[in-house]
């Protein structure tokens, strides 16, 4: 299972076609284009206290990583289930902080 298939069953969508048509509904509304992309990237270094970033990673690693993942997928919602997020570099703080 997926890290971000654990977090989205933790949200509620405990099944995999659950998962796939929120995935489908996000991508339709244009959530996995460069744009939206890079601002849920500020998301995981945001400090919600102090409301800075922290800055504790390099962004632009971090967005290539999702870029490519989000080019890969050819609008597959599928693909996106089992790839995005995968990499050693995300936590899964860092995907809760992404999908909300």
């Amino acid at each position: 299972m997926s890290k971000l298939s654990n977090v989205l069953e933790s949200f509620g969508f405990e099944t995999q076609e659950k998962q796939i048509a929120l995935l489908e509904n996000l991508s339709f509304a244009g959530y996995f284009k460069d744009k939206k992309l890079w601002q849920m990237v500020a998301l995981i270094d945001y400090d919600k206290d102090t409301g800075k970033q922290n800055n504790l990673f390099d962004q632009k690693i971090v967005f290539k990583n999702l870029q490519t993942v989000c080019q890969n997928s050819k609008g597959s919602a599928k693909y996106l289930l089992d790839c995005l997020f995968e990499e050693e570099i995300f936590e899964q703080q860092d995907v809760e902080d992404m999908v909300l």
